[in-house]
């Protein structure tokens, strides 16, 4: 307990280094020395990443986390070293893949409605100047 504590107060000291551009986190090695998953969520939410959407390192370094996460999930069902934290792990991996669904659908199918419709104006326009009419319909 006291070890992931302290591995939690590095990685948020080295997000913080990161943040303010002291030491380059991301696209290193450090990448494969995440703590546990439940304190790498509280390390990301607690840490200076509440815009960490606007990095597209940083997804990288969150793919790659999961991805770890997986194989972690396959060795602690084998292992029995960390089973009774499976549902915990499971319940964060679903609820942080849905939240990223749910947040880059939205941006995806926003920016989409807006070109479409901007694209069905002027198509309108067209039409109607080639009719002869200048107003939309």
């Amino acid at each position: 307990m006291e070890l992931s504590v302290i591995f939690s107060l590095i990685f948020f000291a080295l997000s913080i280094m990161q943040r303010r551009e002291l030491f380059p986190l991301q696209n290193t090695a450090l990448q494969s020395f995440y703590p546990p998953s439940f304190f790498f969520f509280i390390y990301l939410f607690a840490s200076p990443y509440f815009d960490f959407f606007l990095y597209p390192s940083v997804y990288l370094s969150v793919l790659f986390y999961l991805f770890i996460l997986f194989f972690h999930f396959s060795f602690a069902l084998f292992l029995s070293a960390f089973w009774f934290t499976f549902p915990l792990h499971l319940f964060l991996l679903i609820f942080f893949c849905l939240f990223i669904r749910h947040f880059f659908c939205f941006i995806f199918s926003r920016g989409k409605r807006i070109r479409e419709d901007r694209g069905r104006e002027s198509r309108i326009c067209i039409f109607e100047k080639e009719k002869g009419k200048w107003w939309r319909l």
